[in-house]
């Protein structure tokens, strides 16, 4: 990968988690993507150093003056500086982002130089509620500035549009803002022969659930099996256990496709829909799931989500929001 200075715009890459959503450039994969949608931490590397670190945190209380936090921040990198035997020079005066670029009153733009060199943005979003650090790091000497600039002038801390965008590993979908991350397993080239999905993402938004799922190697799971055969070893007891499934074959995206549907229909079940309602909330009492192989990328993606029949809107447009290749 060239260095950052050697960037260009058509080379950056959209990236989106827990809500913060920036582009990046494409050889810039993530390393942590940690926490929740209150407090977490994401890295990006190339395949020489850490180029991005971002975090962010939402206080319960009265959230703590923006430079108070990036004193804190500063004062463990002086004590990381110190325990390492590294002369670190600081900057606090860098005119990297201007609040009205940002749309954020409070702003502070620093710099920081040791064995590596970097330079950030700390900011407060009234509208969400966090608190953000954002970094680029580079090697003493580049110029990274430029790019730090185009980078960290991409960050938004929030949806704009009641979508959140999950985007990384190349795998690109959007959930409604209501929906958090249950579990997660994010693993890039699985053997394919062991068939375990490499990325399986669960969202919970109440008693409503999505799990999102991806496999490489599609031609090599495959080989042996149709599609249809296959999701049914994969998903048949997963979903049955929930509720009355049918499955048949389809179409998503240009794409062969299973198609499963089904429906919470024991009386136990329409005893806790009714009572569900009456509390005003939702009930999953619908159950749909496409897996579909994609061609181009080689990978069999799945879809899967238990909601509430008064909510097929959305369910149609999830399908919709997730890309494959």
């Amino acid at each position: 990968m060239g260095r950052p200075n050697e960037q260009g715009n058509d080379e950056l890459a959209v990236l989106g988690w827990q809500g913060i959503t920036l582009k990046a450039p494409g050889g810039w994969e993530p390393d942590a993507l940690a926490g929740t949608r209150e407090e977490g931490y994401l890295r990006l590397v190339d395949g020489d150093m850490p180029r991005l670190e971002l975090k962010w945190a939402t206080a319960s209380g009265a959230a703590k003056p923006v430079a108070r936090v990036l004193d804190d921040y500063l004062a463990t990198i002086q004590k990381q500086a110190k325990s390492q035997n590294w002369e670190l020079k600081v900057r606090r005066d860098v005119r990297l982002l201007s609040r009205r670029q940002t749309r954020k009153m409070a702003l502070e733009c620093y710099g920081w130089e040791a064995e590596q060199q970097a330079v950030g943005a700390a900011w407060y979003c009234r509208q969400c509620g966090r608190t953000v650090i954002a970094q680029v790091l580079g090697m003493v000497g580049e110029e990274i500035e430029p790019l730090a600039r185009q980078v960290l002038g991409s960050v938004e801390d929030h949806p704009r549009d009641q979508w959140v965008l999950w985007s990384a590993f190349g795998l690109h979908f959007e959930l409604p803002e209501g929906f958090l991350v249950q579990e997660q397993r994010l693993m890039a080239g699985l053997d394919g022969e062991r068939g375990t999905a490499n990325i399986e993402l669960r969202f919970a938004r109440g008693l409503e659930e999505v799990r999102v799922l991806r496999w490489s190697m599609a031609d090599v799971l495959l080989r042996r099996a149709s599609l249809m055969e296959w999701a049914q070893v994969k998903f048949a007891r997963h979903l049955h256990r929930r509720a009355h499934c049918t499955a048949e074959e389809g179409e998503v995206k240009g794409h062969p496709a299973v198609l499963v549907r089904g429906q919470r229909e024991r009386f136990h079940q329409r005893v806790q829909r009714f009572i569900v309602h009456c509390r005003r909330r939702d009930y999953p009492d619908r159950v749909a799931c496409e897996i579909w192989r994609c061609e181009q990328s080689n990978k069999i993606h799945a879809l899967e989500r238990e909601l509430d029949a008064l909510n097929s809107a959305e369910d149609a447009e999830m399908v919709a929001r997730l890309k494959c290749h």
